[in-house]
């Protein structure tokens, strides 16, 4: 009997540590979560500005900002 109640203490612990587990992991994924939906609210602003930009501009001016957007990308890859 002593052994089936160590076993039932044993089986407690374990559900109460997957338990703490699932918790942490749901709080990491709701950061997670939330991280992208900003993510995505500043891709799409940003991307709404590069819209209006390329309107704008004229063909000249984009070619001038591609090639400054690849020698930065380009640099903070070196790096």
């Amino acid at each position: 009997m002593d052994l089936l109640i160590g076993t039932m203490d044993n089986m407690k612990n374990v559900g109460n540590n997957i338990n703490d587990e699932l918790k942490l992991h749901n709080n990491l994924l709701g950061d997670l979560d939330q991280g992208i939906d900003n993510n995505i609210k500043h891709i799409k602003k940003t991307t709404s500005k590069v819209d209006k930009l390329l309107e704008k501009s004229s063909n000249c001016c984009l070619f001038m900002v591609i090639a400054a957007e690849i020698g930065i990308m380009a640099l903070l890859l070196w790096l």
